[in-house]
């Protein structure tokens, strides 16, 4: 795939309204079921208004991470047929890893507001660099989307991406290495870039990868004695055996 995409004064300009602000992560796993039901309680990350020249609006997207995998659900302002294959519906996804715009990665519609070094269309990943919108280096990933095309139209669509995916790109400029690092935030963006009709783009959207929530005190206490508990009714339950 070779691909430059470019967009107009109007639509750059309604790109910097759409701009997210950034995320300190947020901990959970979400199960992969279509259902979305597992998103409630999941911070909104980025926020976009609907554009009725657009065929396709993204208008919400809200992230989470556990240990192994990153989770993004995006929602749509009406129902599409997600990466359906004409070219209309195709959902973009862009990554700067080093959550620096001094990076070398492609210029996404010559905004400047996000440079990929990781580029996702639909479940299909490929590495950016400066000038070049698929640079031909390899993405070590399994990114999971679901639903996926051919599939009915919907609302929303969850994707789940591995946190160890990584990249190789020896052209010049390229991105080697750990495409989401745990110690310093990483930039994305999602867009849809159809033959006709404006642009939709969401973000950029800087996010830190959140840890392992740590069980308060006062849990680990409760824990702790409702384990004694059942150790002394189980003691108990032994003598009573022997005197029987």
């Amino acid at each position: 795939m070779s691909r430059n995409i470019i967009i107009g004064a109007a639509m750059f300009a309604g790109i910097i309204a759409a701009s997210g602000a950034a995320s300190a992560g947020f901990y959970k796993t979400i199960p992969m079921q279509g259902t979305f039901q597992s998103w409630s309680g999941v911070p909104i990350v980025a926020t976009n208004s609907v554009d009725a020249k657009a065929p396709v609006n993204i208008t919400q997207v809200q992230m989470a991470n556990d240990l192994t995998n990153l989770y993004v659900l995006l929602t749509f302002s009406s129902p599409i047929t997600v990466d359906d294959g004409t070219g209309n519906n195709q959902i973009y996804m862009a990554i700067n890893s080093t959550n620096n715009s001094a990076t070398s990665g492609y210029n996404v519609f010559g905004s400047s507001l996000i440079y990929s070094n990781t580029g996702f269309e639909g479940n299909f990943p490929f590495t950016q660099s400066a000038g070049t919108f698929n640079s031909g280096g390899t993405v070590i990933t399994a990114l999971n989307a679901v639903p996926y095309a051919p599939t009915t139209a919907t609302t929303e669509q969850e994707i789940s991406i591995p946190l160890d995916s990584t990249q190789t790109d020896s052209s010049a400029g390229g991105f080697t290495g750990t495409i989401f690092p745990s110690s310093s935030p990483f930039t994305v963006a999602f867009y849809n870039a159809p033959s006709s009709g404006d642009h939709s783009f969401i973000g950029p959207i800087s996010y830190q990868l959140a840890a392992q929530p740590v069980p308060e005190p006062g849990a680990l206490g409760l824990l702790s004695g409702a384990i004694g508990g059942l150790l002394l009714i189980r003691k108990a339950r032994s003598v009573r055996r022997l005197r029987a």
